[in-house]
């Protein structure tokens, strides 16, 4: 069963991938794309299969989109000091929970709780930063900000290298994308060989400063601290958290703005109901998330949704699809912030790979709409947002919006 025309890099498909999904689902649910040798996987059952049967299909080696980088980018990738990466999204167990019952211990709910009044004050801030204007685009000036800065905190990094850590994380999904020019792929690798003598500084410093960060929590045994994780895992590990912690809610705030603006009724009710808010939040995410989903490896001959897929072959596992499946979500494109099973959404995946920042995540994105709709009035699209470029993420370049300003307030 193989779908030619499938192609995540195509712009209708950015625009709106949901329609070829629906068709997808209905005609070919697993199918094999010979454009990019692998895989894919589109209804909510099979995906969840895919999720649970680690020993049949594999994270090892499995994140990029396309295997092959040019090799004047693996030259570079290959000058690191730390080897190749070890990264916990891309290992089965035992060495995948090893890794995880290190940042476990970082990531409770009671530290996450702690952080609401910190998220709450930096939201505020970015807020009052353009209050007053009537108008703003809100991916610099509130969605990249608001995430990194709160995961800047939580790993004890000083705030004022968020511009750095952006550029980097730009660098590290431009290669997990693998797409882009070959000039842009160069230098993003040295972006991401930079960002491992950063972090790497970083953990160094925890050995003789340590503190209230995750980075202390992830300080390796042999550099006197108490994380089973050689330098190396702690360094790539940090770097993953850091992107995947900041990355995902930016676009996260927007995709859901967006549905919001579409609706206006529920807009409405958001407002005036900030009760309904976390539960909009899960909707928000099932009907657009913004990582469209990741990818596997076949251990061995499987079967799946009545296909054979050989060993060795590539997988990519679309949460996205599957949160649009009619049989799980009825009336699937259609945003209903009551939805009662909104919660099942697949955004932060299933199973052992479940997403370590969901709580961070629900947290931030419930404070940011909350306040955005509590302190902007009446706000509104602008102008329409430019979708960014990328093979399995979803989201905004641009998001410009307006609203009322009480004159007689200024």
């Amino acid at each position: 069963v193989t779908c030619p025309h499938f192609n995540p890099l195509d712009p209708s498909f950015q625009a709106d991938p949901y329609p070829l999904y629906a068709e997808l689902r209905r005609d070919t649910p697993v199918f094999y794309s010979p454009l990019y040798d692998m895989w894919v996987v589109t209804r909510y059952a099979d995906v969840a299969q895919v999720m649970k049967q680690t020993d049949v299909f594999s994270s090892v080696g499995s994140l990029q989109a396309n295997v092959a980088l040019p090799p004047l980018v693996t030259a570079v990738l290959e000058e690191s000091s730390l080897g190749p990466a070890v990264l916990m999204v891309e290992s089965d167990t035992p060495v995948h929970s090893r890794m995880r019952n290190v940042v476990n211990k970082a990531f409770t709910p009671q530290r996450i709780a702690q952080l609401e009044p910190q998220i709450r004050a930096i939201t505020d801030e970015l807020i009052d930063s353009f209050v007053n204007d009537g108008q703003a685009d809100l991916m610099p000036q509130f969605a990249i900000p608001l995430p990194g800065r709160v995961i800047c905190r939580l790993f004890g990094i000083p705030e004022e290298d968020f511009g750095l850590i952006k550029r980097w994380s730009d660098d590290f999904m431009e290669l997990l994308g693998a797409s882009g020019p070959e000039e842009r792929l160069i230098e993003a690798a040295h972006g991401f060989v930079a960002s491992q003598q950063y972090f790497l500084e970083q953990i160094r410093e925890r050995q003789q400063n340590p503190r209230e960060d995750l980075l202390t929590v992830m300080l390796p045994a042999e550099l006197g601290g108490s994380a089973a994780l050689s330098v190396s895992e702690a360094t790539y590990n940090a770097i993953d958290f850091v992107v995947a912690g900041h990355e995902t809610t930016t676009h996260s705030i927007a995709n859901g703005l967006a549905h919001l603006f579409a609706n206006p009724d529920q807009l409405h009710q958001l407002a005036t109901q900030p009760e309904l808010i976390p539960n909009a939040v899960e909707e928000l995410l099932r009907i657009d998330t913004s990582v469209l989903g990741l990818f596997r490896i076949t251990t061995r001959e499987a079967e799946l949704g009545g296909v054979t897929i050989p060993a060795k072959a590539r997988m990519f596992i679309l949460y996205s699809a599957a949160n649009h499946d009619e049989t799980h979500f009825p009336n699937p494109d259609q945003l209903d912030i009551t939805r009662p099973n909104a919660r099942e959404h697949l955004a932060f995946a299933r199973g052992i790979h479940t997403c370590l920042g969901a709580p961070l995540a629900r947290l931030e994105l419930r404070i940011a709409f909350e306040r955005l709709l509590q302190r902007l009035p009446n706000l509104r699209p602008a102008d329409d947002g430019t979708r960014s470029q990328h093979f399995f993420m979803r989201g905004f370049e641009t998001f410009p919006v307006a609203w009322d300003v009480d004159s007689s307030a200024a």
